[in-house]
């Protein structure tokens, strides 16, 4: 729940942005974000979502790395917190990970499913990378004004990131059967 002076120092925020911009649309690009979704409408009951896909196996091994380079504690947690954080505290850490990504996933899911259709675009990862230029045209589907100015990017490189040992394959196993226990499918796309 979002008090009447947070949401009124948030808007404030915002409009300092923009002023400072022209009043330019303001954009914003934060993973937090997935949590906030309901409180962001609250707030911005006209904004529109750009959702950056990325298969959910490549993001649990990529929190695996993360873990891996933080600490030799794979436990030490890293990234948004899953409304089921407290569940997961005492897991073993392909659990964890798994589970924080596909239950961060679902919440994204249901919170996305009460905003209008028209209101939310989707990217892959993969074709964002071989075309930058896609998200741009994706901005100007909502905010036809905003003219870029910037020369059109080179594409970047995408690398699927393959299991390369026996935990991440453990973690890819238990990502997708979690996703398929969701969804009632599967979810990756590779």
């Amino acid at each position: 729940m979002i008090t009447s002076a947070s949401r009124e120092t948030v808007k404030r925020t915002i409009w300092r942005v923009q002023n400072h911009a022209n009043d330019a649309p303001f954009i914003n690009k934060n993973v937090k974000h997935l949590l906030r979704l309901e409180g962001m409408l609250s707030i911005f009951p006209n904004a529109a979502f750009i959702i950056v896909e990325r298969d959910l196996s490549e993001i649990a091994i990529s929190l695996l790395d993360v873990r891996r380079e933080l600490s030799d504690d794979l436990t030490q947690w890293f990234s948004i917190r899953p409304p089921s954080y407290q569940e997961l505290v005492g897991l073993d850490p392909i659990e964890q990970i798994a589970r924080q990504v596909v239950g961060l996933h679902h919440k994204m899911e249901q919170d996305l499913k009460r905003l209008q259709a028209q209101r939310i675009a989707r990217l892959h990862y993969r074709e964002f990378c071989r075309e930058p230029e896609m998200l741009g045209d994706i901005i100007r589907s909502f905010y036809p004004q905003i003219v870029l100015s910037n020369p059109p990017q080179k594409n970047f490189a995408y690398h699927v990131r393959t299991p390369r040992n026996g935990d991440e394959r453990a973690l890819d196993a238990r990502v997708q059967e979690l996703a398929r226990d969701r969804k009632g499918g599967t979810v990756d796309s590779r």
